[in-house]
This record gives C-alpha cells, structure tokens and sequence, in this order.
C-alpha cells in the first residue's frame, strides 16, 4: 500500500478529499440557496462526485448538514485563533478585538451559518445540533482570545460574558449588513466599541490590553 507523505494511503487520501468535496458543497448550497432548498442532490453536483460516495460517507441530508455545521464552526473558530496567533506582541498590544470578530462575520459562511439558524428554529432534528456546536464554538471564542489578552482581576469573572454580548451584538449587525443595511450595521459596530472601551475603563483598566483603542 502505498503511503503519501502524512502516512495517509491514497484511498485515505481520495476518501478525505470527498468528505471535503461534500461539505464544502454543502456550505455553498446553504449559504446561497437556503436549507430547504439544499438536497444532496444539489449537494453532490457541486461537490463533483457520485451519489453513492455521498451515501456511502454522509447516508442522509441531516448527517451531511450536521457535519457540514461542524466543519463550518471549526473553521470560523479557528479562523479567529490563526488571526491571532499570527500577529505580533506588538500588534495584539494594539489590537481592536471588536474589529478582528467583526471581520470574521460575513460572506458565505456566515449566510451558511444564517441559513442553519434560522432552519433549526423549527426543525427539532437540527436544533440541538446547532445549539451543540454553538456552545462549542463559544467556549473555543472564549478560550482563544483568553490565551491573547490579560484578562484578570475584577475583569476576570465579567469578559467571557462581555465576550459573547459583543459576539451576540456584532451577529446581529452582520444581519444588517448582509440585508444591505450597511450603515445601519456600522452604527451598531462604533456604538459598542464605544460601550466596550467606556466600560473597561470604568473597571480602572488600560483598554489596550483587551484590544480596544480607546
């Protein structure tokens, strides 16, 4: 059998590719068609593969989607963590942490992770799936930027749920900026670095420590 370089045999190998192949179809067809127009058919013309390979990796529409929500999650959580990990002391020093999730919020992998929402609302198969990986994706938002920044003291017990409202209000103003409300969502973007960097200093804080110019 023969071996790529990471010890993967190319069955391995073509079988990685396809999982990759479907979810990433899987995301696109969300993300411009909505979930209830997504299908594995649709699904398996994007990817470029059979439909027995779809069967034989994801049998179901809800198993694909669900592992198309996962892949989703884990690529937006990490796409935070490698921002971060690839910017200097000197740059973290003065680093707008509002500015760096609010750029992580758009284009088609945010509408994907809309078009999810919004179908999990009713659809009680999909629900706690999201609402799983939600909170997932929140503890990790959590964790990576807790590892950047120095959050102690009386600060300590507050940001994490700092944290989530500013993730929470920056979704909300995604919303408006994908609905082409723009200005509307920039307002609400100024607004809460305001409150953001008002409140730390209230604390006696330096607000450059968590990413706030203040």
């Amino acid at each position: 059998m023969q071996l790529s370089q990471k010890g993967e045999s190319k069955t391995q190998t073509r079988s990685h590719a396809t999982r990759r192949a479907l979810l990433d179809a899987t995301i696109a067809s969300l993300s411009e068609l909505g979930y209830s127009r997504t299908s594995t058919t649709e699904i398996v013309r994007r990817a470029g593969v059979s439909r027995g390979a779809q069967v034989h990796h994801y049998p179901t529409k809800a198993e694909l989607v669900a592992a198309a929500i996962t892949h989703l999650f884990h690529e937006q959580a990490n796409d935070v963590a490698n921002r971060l990990e690839t910017m200097s002391d000197e740059e973290l020093d003065t680093l707008d942490g509002i500015d760096l999730l609010w750029g992580a919020l758009g284009g088609p992998t945010y509408r994907a992770a809309l078009a999810l929402a919004a179908a999990s609302i009713t659809d009680e198969e999909l629900k706690p799936v999201v609402t799983k990986l939600l909170r997932e994706f929140d503890e990790t938002l959590v964790t990576n930027f807790g590892k950047y920044f120095n959050f102690n003291g009386e600060f300590e017990s507050f940001w994490p749920i700092g944290l989530r409202f500013a993730f929470s209000t920056l979704s909300s103003a995604a919303l408006y900026r994908e609905l082409g409300l723009e200005d509307r969502a920039e307002e609400i973007v100024t607004v809460l670095k305001a409150m953001t960097s008002m409140t730390i200093k209230q604390m006696g804080k330096n607000s450059r420590q968590f990413g706030i110019q203040s």
